[in-house]
C-alpha cells in the first residue's frame, strides 16, 4: 500500500495549523495551554436556578461550551452539533455523559431563558446542563481553560469550540469549529472513560483553521464565511504545499516511476 513519507504529512498538518492569522494562532496557542490542566469547583447556577458546583460532575466525562441564548447562528448550529454527538453515542457511554453549556450572557440569561433555550436541544436536563455564572467566576473559568471572546455592539465575537473534560477532571482536548463530528467526538470520550490517550486527527487541525473563518455581518445580523480569508488560506496552502513538492520532488518522482513500472508489469501479464 502507498504511504506518504512521514516529513510531507508532518508539514502538511503545520501548513494546516499556521497557515491563518497570527491572531487565530495566538488564540489557539492560548486555548491549548488550557489541555492538561485541572478544572476547579466552579459556581455554577443551572437552567432550573439550582446551585451546581463544577465537582458535581467529576466521575463523568464532561462536554463543555460557552454560548449564549441571543447568539444569531454559531450558539444555535454549535449546540445542535453536541445535540447529534449526544445522540450517537451508545446508551452506555452516553447515559455517563454530561454536557454543560455556560452562558456568556450573565445579564441577560437568566435561569428561565436558559432552560427555553436548552428545551431546544435536549428533552432533559438531567445530563445537559445550561449554566451561568457570576461575572469573577466567569472569567475565572475563561482564563483557566484560554477562551476567547469579545463583547461587541452587536453581540459577542467568541471562540466557536467544544472541550472535553475527563472523569478525573482534567481538561483532555478542544475541538474547533461548529459541526462536531460524532466519528471523532465520539472516540475521544470513549477514550477517556477507558483511560486511554487521545491522538490528532488532520480534521481536529481543519477545525482549527476555521475557527475564524466566519465574521459577523451588522446588516443582516447574522454570520457570514469570510471568502478574502478562505482565499489566502488556500493559497498559503497552495503555496506551502508547491514548497513541499519541489523539496522532495526526486522521491516523488521514483515513488511515482515504481508505480507506473508496477502497471507495466501487470498489464504485460
Amino acid at each position: 500500500m502507498f504511504r506518504w513519507p512521514q516529513q510531507i504529512i508532518s508539514l502538511f498538518i503545520l501548513a494546516i495549523v499556521f497557515a491563518g492569522p497570527a491572531g487565530a494562532i495566538s488564540a489557539i496557542e492560548e486555548s491549548e495551554k488550557a489541555v492538561g490542566k485541572k478544572m476547579g469547583n466552579y459556581r455554577l447556577i443551572d437552567q432550573d436556578g439550582v446551585f451546581t458546583p463544577f465537582y458535581t460532575f467529576i466521575g463523568h466525562p464532561v462536554l463543555l461550551n460557552f454560548m449564549y441564548t441571543n447568539c444569531v447562528g454559531p450558539c444555535q448550529i454549535a449546540s445542535a452539533g453536541i445535540s447529534k454527538v449526544r445522540k450517537s453515542l451508545n446508551p452506555e457511554l452516553a447515559a455517563q455523559l454530561i454536557t454543560v453549556s455556560i452562558t456568556l450572557d450573565i445579564d441577560r440569561d437568566k435561569p428561565h431563558i436558559l432552560k427555553e433555550f436548552g428545551y431546544g436541544f435536549t428533552d432533559s436536563f438531567e445530563s445537559w446542563k445550561f449554566a451561568r455564572a457570576d461575572e469573577i467566576t466567569l472569567e475565572k473559568m475563561i482564563a483557566d481553560l484560554g477562551f476567547k471572546y469579545e463583547k461587541t455592539e452587536m453581540g459577542m465575537d467568541h471562540m466557536n469550540r467544544l472541550t472535553l473534560i475527563g472523569p478525573d477532571g482534567i481538561v483532555k482536548k478542544h475541538f474547533y469549529g461548529m459541526n462536531y463530528d460524532p466519528a471523532i467526538v465520539g472516540p475521544a470520550i470513549k477514550a477517556v472513560v477507558e483511560g486511554r490517550g487521545l491522538s490528532e486527527a488532520i480534521s481536529d487541525s481543519l477545525g482549527r483553521v476555521l475557527l475564524y473563518c466566519s465574521n459577523y455581518d451588522p446588516i443582516t445580523k447574522t454570520y457570514r464565511v469570510d471568502f478574502m480569508f478562505v482565499a489566502i488560506v488556500i493559497f498559503q496552502y497552495l503555496l506551502v504545499m508547491g514548497c513541499i513538492i519541489f523539496y522532495f520532488r526526486a522521491g516523488i518522482a521514483r515513488i511515482f516511476m515504481k508505480l507506473i513500472k508496477r502497471g507495466d508489469y501487470k498489464d504485460g501479464v
